[in-house]
């Protein structure tokens, strides 16, 4: 992120470019691992959306689970992600040519959503072979580029570098497990709040989140709650997710 804002992208790439790019990012997730696919059909979407994933999201826990102090979550998909992709293909004309920054983007559901509904879109996540999936499947079901921004956004400096990005909605999609994260969020989502932008936030109900939401109220943020309570598709399961969307004063 060398100047700490986030460019529009013109979006003018051509189909030979689209598949020649698709094929290079293909090669370089499966030079690493097996993968599987998942079809998920997110309300409001132009497409069946195409995910692809690990094949052994358990492999992925074990690889890196020792010799990294956040949990690799991102390798399958998750309720909350696909519901903040849902409300933000619902309230489209909200998103439309919006610079939005994605944290903790995982495969890039949310992301892809985002780029379907018109907007510039970049990624942050502190695990590379995410960004790496991300990048892939924002590709592959729009034929938009994802920006990517390999960053651990709950250290000082990565909070510092991120309340700096001038974005005009920031999502977060389950992002809230230990307690330690609700500080880095509250900065990251007060700083864009406090430009005028907008901060959207899933949660499935745990007690690190409940606990963000008593900061929130605290400090004055205000906005809607979108409940979404239903049997997910994929390997999900039923969820009971609340998308917070908080906006500015």
């Amino acid at each position: 992120m060398p100047n700490g804002t986030l460019s529009r992208s013109t979006d003018s790439t051509s189909a030979h470019d689209i598949a020649r790019r698709l094929a290079h990012w293909r090669a370089r997730i499966e030079r690493r691992r097996a993968v599987q696919e998942f079809k998920l059909c997110v309300p409001g979407a132009a497409v069946v959306y195409r995910l692809t994933a690990p094949a052994d999201p358990d492999a992925v826990l074990d690889e890196t689970i020792s010799t990294d102090p956040h949990i690799p979550y991102w390798a399958t998909p998750w309720a909350s992600g696909m519901a903040l992709a849902e409300v933000a293909l619902a309230r489209l004309r909200e998103v439309v040519d919006l610079r939005a920054l994605d944290l903790g983007c995982g495969l890039g559901l949310t992301a892809t959503a985002l780029a379907e509904a018109g907007a510039s879109v970049s990624a942050v996540d502190c695990f590379a072979e995410s960004l790496t999936f991300a990048r892939y499947n924002v590709l592959r079901n729009t034929g938009r580029t994802l920006r990517t921004h390999l960053m651990d956004w709950r250290t000082a400096r990565g909070a510092r570098a991120l309340a700096g990005v001038d974005a005009d909605l920031v999502v977060a999609a389950d992002v809230l497990y230990e307690p330690e994260d609700v500080e880095p969020v509250l900065a990251l989502g007060g700083a864009v709040l406090g430009r005028g932008g907008s901060f959207w936030l899933a949660e499935p109900g745990r007690a690190t989140s409940a606990r963000f939401l008593e900061r929130a109220k605290a400090i004055g943020w205000a906005g809607e709650t979108i409940t979404i309570d239903r049997e997910w598709p994929a390997v999900v399961g039923r969820a009971s997710v609340r998308v917070h969307l908080f906006q500015p004063h």
